[in-house]
């Protein structure tokens, strides 16, 4: 697996900066990985392009920072990048929090905050870009975790459905929890499951995606659901 990241910041000195800590972090987790920059022309940024992981200035020249993250969240609904708030103004923490950055890095605390980020990506890579392996048509075939968008079983079989394909083989809704993991997966329906990752919102008996989407909650399975969602919360 490749890592894509970006740095949009207008301070060119600090984007070097940050590009040399980030490359010898990655470097020790990853075998590739990739680092684009952008410092100007704020306008143009592609947003239909996909970065695991985006460190973005809050207060740029001629761009407000969380606008450009509200709308990276608009346009890719269906991936979870992760984006790290970066800004001289620690005033502005609060108002980032509008759009459920995965952290903020204060350029003033700069060593500081960034030891904190890296263990914090250290255990969510590990959790998340975890290998599920599985038989598909007589062949080993594995799938990163991070990019399962809900599993559905019909009778015998089951659809492990990705971004990219959905996977259907002979499993029962029981076996491929047992080989996911129910802390990262969880079942609302007799034949649905879910990441918990990518739930935005339980409102009564509806579930809402991080994608747009929503699904109805079966009664027996509701407070499992709601104990689950509340302990990766408090992660």
């Amino acid at each position: 697996m490749k890592l894509k990241c970006l740095i949009v910041d207008d301070d060119s000195l600090f984007i070097s900066e940050l590009k040399d800590i980030l490359s010898d972090y990655l470097t020790k987790i990853f075998f590739k990985y990739s680092i684009e920059t952008i410092n100007h022309d704020f306008y143009k940024i592609d947003y239909n392009q996909y970065y695991d992981l985006i460190f973005l200035d809050i207060d740029l020249k001629d761009k407000n920072g969380i606008n450009v993250a509200k709308i990276v969240r608009e346009t890719n609904p269906e991936y979870n990048e992760l984006i790290v708030f970066i800004s001289a103004r620690n005033d502005l923490v609060f108002d980032s929090l509008s759009v459920h950055p995965f952290h903020f890095v204060r350029k003033s605390h700069l060593e500081k905050d960034m030891k904190i980020l890296f263990k914090l990506l250290t255990d969510y890579f590990k959790n998340t870009l975890r290998l599920i392996t599985f038989n598909y048509y007589g062949r080993k075939t594995s799938i990163f975790q991070k990019d399962i968008l809900y599993i559905e079983s019909y009778g015998h079989n089951l659809a492990i459905v990705t971004k990219d394909k959905q996977y259907e083989y002979r499993s029962t809704m029981k076996e491929v929890l047992e080989l996911i993991g129910t802390s990262f997966i969880v079942q609302i329906q007799r034949s649905l499951a879910i990441p918990i990752s990518q739930i935005d919102m339980v409102e009564k008996s509806i579930v809402y995606m991080k994608n747009g989407k929503s699904y109805k909650i079966g009664k027996k399975y509701k407070e499992p659901l709601l104990q689950k969602y509340q302990e990766y919360l408090l992660q």
